[in-house]
């Protein structure tokens, strides 16, 4: 099973395209586009689904056979 980041790693070099090209269609930074893919941050929900349109895939795609990290903090009570 691919990480988060990976399978978004995996969806770009399947689309033959470069992190700054995948940077400049998101319109983020390249070291976000790294971050993403090495797990050090998730995207936002926002995110997510602008990956998916870039992608052309749904979001159940998109999370299929991942491990996901934690979104969030769950609140203190």
């Amino acid at each position: 099973m691919l990480k988060f980041g990976e399978k978004i790693k995996a969806l770009r070099k399947q689309k033959g395209i470069t992190q700054a090209q995948l940077k400049n269609e998101l319109h983020v930074s390249l070291s976000t586009i790294g971050m993403y893919e090495t797990n050090k941050i998730q995207p936002s929900p926002d995110m997510l689904n602008a990956i998916a349109k870039y992608f052309e895939i749904s979001l159940d795609e998109l999370f299929g056979d991942c491990i996901v990290e934690k979104f969030y903090e769950e609140p203190k009570i």
